[in-house]
């Protein structure tokens, strides 16, 4: 679940995540959450915005065993949704290659596959905010970059995005961007 929360710290949003991640959460016995839930959006200054967790921001699936892969974005770009907070979690290393796809990186697939290889297709949606979470502890690694993708008239763009980190940053990154509509 991720949690949208106003300045004073209230939620304002609660989201599900609807697509599990093959071979990870899907043998967790974890339960996915409803897409209508998942389809609903919220305002934050006027803005109607989304969000979309981790895999949901995909548009195709990770493997052919995934009968109920629903691709989110175009749906909330239908809904009107202007900016799309998608939180991640990748549990598999950013510069090797990915389990799914020998000889294509992980950070090329995310590329290729998730919301930034739909934004010129999109009327509404203009900003994905993608936040992964870095932790290494035990038998558990998730790897990744903050990256802020941006919808203009030339394609889609990167607007800020952190380093890579092999090993867990020694501090936090904080990545901002400006955006500003006509």
């Amino acid at each position: 679940m991720s949690f949208t929360v106003n300045p004073l710290g209230e939620i304002i949003h609660t989201t599900q995540k609807v697509n599990l991640v093959p071979t990870q959460e899907d043998v967790l016995d974890l339960s996915p959450g409803g897409i209508e839930q998942a389809l609903k959006t919220y305002d934050i200054g006027g803005i109607p915005c989304a969000t979309a967790i981790c895999y949901d921001a995909f548009r195709i699936p990770h493997t052919e065993n995934e009968p109920g892969f629903s691709p989110i974005l175009p749906r909330l770009d239908a809904m009107g949704a202007q900016i799309v907070a998608q939180p991640s979690a990748n549990p598999w290393p950013w510069d090797e290659p990915f389990p799914f796809q020998p000889g294509h990186l992980r950070r090329d697939q995310w590329r290729q596959e998730g919301a930034y290889s739909m934004l010129s297709t999109f009327h509404n949606i203009s900003v994905v905010v993608n936040p992964q979470l870095l932790f290494s502890a035990l038998d558990i690694h998730f790897d990744g970059q903050s990256t802020i993708y941006g919808r203009t008239i030339n394609g889609p763009t990167i607007l800020a995005q952190s380093p890579h980190y092999h090993a867990q940053p020694s501090s936090e990154d904080i990545i901002h961007t400006r955006w500003i509509t006509e």
